[in-house]
């Protein structure tokens, strides 16, 4: 209790200014980014409303909520309720719904700040605007999400007053509630705001520095960058009322290798197949095969394994039949969360790659995003395969979207992809 209030009072140095560069560097200026983190209201939000206040209400509110919002952006207030707009308020003024993964860090969120390492230098105020703009598209989409989210919590609460759901959060929000009375509320606004808070902080989380685990706060956070909303995502997925509709939407979206954990298990099981039974089990290749056998190729397996995201959601196919071109694209690696172990597939799962590669990957992963930033400096720096030249060896140390845009324009160029010795394992037309 003492160490969470002097967290609270006096949090001290956390190193903010590194875990703004790892923020930018690895999810700034990405559209892939903010795509993936709107999925969390169905996969997580709507998991945890139905199972308090029904599934079909809580996808009508969804809806709802997506509308009150639009109405509130264009200022065109007439159809929503003033109490809502008062709830709405306080929430802002109390940072529910306005905390996001990009103001955790705080030096990105707050562009001023990381030009405080330099006061009045040129050069830092410029890095300032690109974390600001960097972290834009990421951060509002995080600001919708807490909002519609609220709105659809309120909106279920007022009409469902006597929800047992509503007297569990009185009980644990006592202080919370009296003082949502003395300011004014009635009894059932004040039981919708906090359901509204409820269901924001369950489902978009906190990131503020109180409330991290101990071993993610202060300096030790620079190691654990991102992985507050890791920790958080199996916290909801293992204790939470919503976890069995919490685990269907992450097979729909994710597939069976998304669920919690089912990388790192199948790297178990192939580590102890290998020792035990000389021969290497590998249970994602297994299902692929009774996938196919099964369903005699008429099914997809990697939507099996990988989930809609894998395909898009259907949203190419779905233009396709009505005639409209569309993008292919494929997010089922950031939405699933297979992989929960750092480092953990590469020391147990891998067979063939050398000891020195399999080394230096589980240091990266151990280390975290912001320490692997260096790391993949340091191993661009030194590559001794590829030429000096060679954009393909300084793209491990660019930032994600630099990144992109740089191995676009060698596809464009070379018209294929290679492997680091030079061979084509991919043309493109």
């Amino acid at each position: 209790m003492q160490n969470h209030f002097d967290q609270i009072m006096n949090p001290g140095p956390d190193w903010a200014q590194v875990r703004s560069l790892a923020f930018v560097w690895w999810l700034g200026f990405l559209p892939q980014s903010a795509a993936v983190n709107l999925t969390q209201i169905p996969m997580v939000s709507l998991p945890y409303l139905g199972s308090r206040f029904g599934d079909v209400k809580a996808v009508s509110a969804i809806k709802k909520g997506y509308g009150d919002f639009i109405r509130i952006f264009r200022m065109k207030t007439d159809n929503v309720s003033d109490d809502f707009l008062e709830a709405l308020s306080r929430a802002v003024e109390k940072g529910v719904v306005d905390e996001s993964y990009a103001a955790e860090l705080a030096a990105t969120a707050e562009g001023g700040n990381l030009a405080a390492l330099i006061p009045g230098n040129k050069a830092q105020r410029g890095l300032a605007q690109v974390s600001h703009w960097g972290a834009w598209m990421f951060q509002n989409t995080e600001k919708i999400n807490r909002r519609v989210v609220f709105s659809a919590a309120w909106n279920l609460a007022e009409r469902d007053p006597g929800n047992a759901f509503l007297q569990e959060l009185k009980e644990l929000n006592t202080l919370e509630f009296n003082e949502l009375l003395s300011d004014g509320f009635t009894n059932e606004q004040a039981l919708s705001y906090l359901a509204g808070r409820d269901a924001v902080w369950s489902t978009q989380f906190q990131y503020s520095n109180h409330a991290r685990p101990r071993f993610i706060r202060g300096r030790k956070g620079v190691i654990f960058t991102f992985f507050t909303f890791l920790q958080s995502m199996v916290h909801f997925a293992a204790h939470d009322r919503a976890r069995t509709r919490f685990f269907l939407m992450m097979f729909l979206f994710a597939g069976v290798m998304g669920l919690p954990g089912a990388d790192d298990f199948n790297a178990f099981v192939r580590f102890a197949s290998r020792k035990l039974l000389g021969e290497d089990v590998n249970l994602e290749m297994e299902m692929r095969k009774m996938i196919v056998n099964m369903a005699d190729g008429d099914i997809d397996p990697d939507i099996i394994l990988h989930g809609t995201s894998r395909v898009g959601f259907g949203m190419h196919a779905a233009a396709d039949l009505a005639g409209i071109p569309f993008p292919e694209f494929d997010l089922s690696a950031s939405l699933g969360l297979g992989r929960i172990i750092p480092g953990f597939k590469e020391a147990f799962g891998t067979q063939h790659k050398s000891f020195a590669a399999n080394f230096a990957k589980i240091g990266q992963d151990v280390a975290g995003a912001s320490l692997g930033i260096g790391i993949n400096i340091w191993q661009a720096l030194s590559d001794d395969e590829l030429p000096f030249g060679d954009h393909k060896r300084w793209e491990r140390a660019m930032p994600r979207a630099l990144k992109s845009l740089v191995r676009a324009n060698r596809f464009h160029t070379e018209g294929r992809e290679r492997d680091r010795k030079g061979a084509t394992f991919m043309e493109f037309d």
